[in-house]
C-alpha cells in the first residue's frame, strides 16, 4: 500500500494534476485548504515532515519583475507558521517559510520570528526541500509551489495543531494570491493576512511515509555561507560602505576610520520595514539633540537611492543615510532595526534595538566622554 502510494504521486502526469499531486505530493490523502479559480492550496504530513503545495492556475510564466526600488524579484511565495497555535507572534518558535525570495536565493528559506514586529534574516539551511516549478497541466503551464518543512524545525509532532497561511507573488503577470480570502486594493505581502483567518492544521498519526527524493529541490549546488557573528562589544567594528550618501557634506565618503574621536550610530534599517520606520523621528530628534556632541548617525540600508531619495520626501531623515549598502552582512545583522553605538576609542560601545531606552542612555553616557 505503501510503496504503491508513494509511486502513483511521483509519476502523476501533469493532466492529473487537478485530481492529483505532484512531486511526490498525496493529493488524494491531503487536506484542501483553499480551492479557488486562481488557487489550490493543500496539505499532508507524516511522522516527520509538513508537505505543502500551492498550484497557481493562472500563473505559467517564470519571468522577473523590478521592485518599487529598483531590484529584481521573480514569483516567489511565503508560508507563515505559528508553530503553537496560540494566535500571536511566538518568538524563536514561529518561523516563516518562503520559495525562492529573491532570484539570488533559489529554493526553500526562512527566518525566525523575534516578536510581534521583526524576525531574523533569511537562512537557506533548512534540512527541507522546496522549488518552484512550472508543469503541463489541462493544456496550458500552470505553476506549482512545494514547501516541505520537517516537523523538528518547528518543534511540532503528530498529534500537535499548527496554524499556518499561504501568500503567492506572480511577477509575470503581476498578480498576487492567498489561501485566507484577505483582499485589499493595494499591494500587500504574507504578513497582513490576518491571524484569525489562518489555517489550523492537526498533523495526523500514522500517515503513509512522504519520499523527500521525490520533492523538487531549488536551492541546488548553492552553498549555505556560514553565519557571520555580530560584533561584540568591546571590539572594533566593520567599516561601513555605500553605493552613495544622503545629508553627507564631507568632500569624502564618511567611514568610521575618518570618524575616529565622535561618537557613531550606525543603524540598519528598511522603508518596508514598520518598526525601522516608526523610529525615525526619534533618531531625529536625537541627531539635532546630539550633533554639537560629536554625535554622527549613519543609516544604512541596501536599498537603491532614487527610492530612499523618494521616500523621504514624505518621511524626513536628517540625519546621513547610506543607499545601496552591503554592510549588514558584514555586521552579522538578521533583525531590523539594529543600531550599534561606536564609542570615541573606535570600539563598540552598545549593540541592539534603537527604540530601546538603553539606547538613548547608552548614547548619552559615551557622548558625555
Amino acid at each position: 500500500m505503501l510503496i504503491a502510494l508513494i509511486a502513483a504521486a511521483a509519476i502523476a502526469q501533469p493532466g492529473d494534476l487537478r485530481a492529483d499531486g505532484l512531486y511526490g505530493f498525496p493529493q488524494a490523502r491531503a487536506v484542501v485548504l483553499c480551492d479557488t479559480p486562481d488557487l489550490r492550496f493543500s496539505a499532508y504530513n507524516d511522522d516527520q515532515y509538513l508537505y505543502l503545495q500551492a498550484v497557481l492556475w493562472n500563473d505559467g510564466e517564470a519571468g522577473e519583475a523590478d521592485t518599487d526600488d529598483g531590484r529584481k524579484i521573480g514569483d516567489w511565495c511565503a508560508v507563515q507558521i505559528d508553530a503553537d497555535a496560540d494566535g500571536k507572534a511566538t518568538g524563536q518558535v514561529d518561523r516563516d517559510y518562503s520559495l525562492n525570495p529573491w532570484p539570488q536565493l533559489p529554493g526553500l528559506h526562512y527566518s525566525t520570528v523575534i516578536d510581534e514586529n521583526s524576525s531574523s534574516g533569511l537562512v537557506g539551511d533548512s534540512k527541507g526541500h522546496g522549488r518552484t516549478m512550472y508543469p503541463e497541466a489541462g493544456g496550458k503551464t500552470v505553476r506549482v509551489d512545494s514547501l516541505l518543512i520537517p516537523l523538528d524545525e518547528i518543534g511540532r509532532h503528530a498529534g500537535d495543531t499548527v496554524k499556518f497561511c499561504y501568500w503567492g507573488r506572480s511577477a509575470v503577470p503581476a498578480a498576487t494570491v492567498n489561501s485566507v480570502g484577505f483582499t485589499r486594493d493595494k499591494p500587500y505581502y504574507s504578513f497582513h493576512l490576518p491571524r484569525e483567518k489562518w489555517h489550523a492544521f492537526t498533523l495526523a498519526k500514522g500517515n503513509p511515509t512522504i519520499d523527500i527524493q521525490a520533492v523538487p529541490e531549488g536551492r541546488g549546488t548553492i552553498a549555505v555561507k556560514a553565519a557571520v557573528q555580530m560584533p561584540k562589544v568591546g571590539t572594533a567594528p566593520p567599516e561601513v560602505s555605500a553605493a552613495d550618501w544622503i545629508n553627507w557634506h564631507g568632500d569624502a565618503p564618511p567611514s568610521l576610520a575618518s570618524l575616529r574621536g565622535k561618537v557613531v550610530v550606525v543603524e540598519f534599517w528598511a522603508t518596508w520595514c514598520a518598526p525601522c520606520v516608526e523610529g525615525i523621528p526619534h533618531l531625529n530628534t536625537t541627531h539635532e539633540a546630539m550633533r554639537d556632541k560629536g554625535v554622527v548617525i549613519l543609516s544604512l540600508t541596501d536599498q537603491a537611492g532614487p527610492y530612499v531619495a523618494e521616500f523621504m520626501k514624505k518621511t524626513p531623515m536628517h540625519y546621513t543615510v547610506g543607499v545601496g549598502s552591503q554592510t549588514g552582512g558584514a555586521y552579522g545583522v538578521t533583525g531590523i532595526p539594529h543600531a550599534f553605538i561606536i564609542g570615541r576609542s573606535g570600539l563598540i560601545a552598545w549593540e541592539g534595538h534603537p527604540a530601546l531606552p538603553a539606547f538613548d542612555e547608552a548614547l548619552a553616557a559615551e557622548a558625555a566622554k
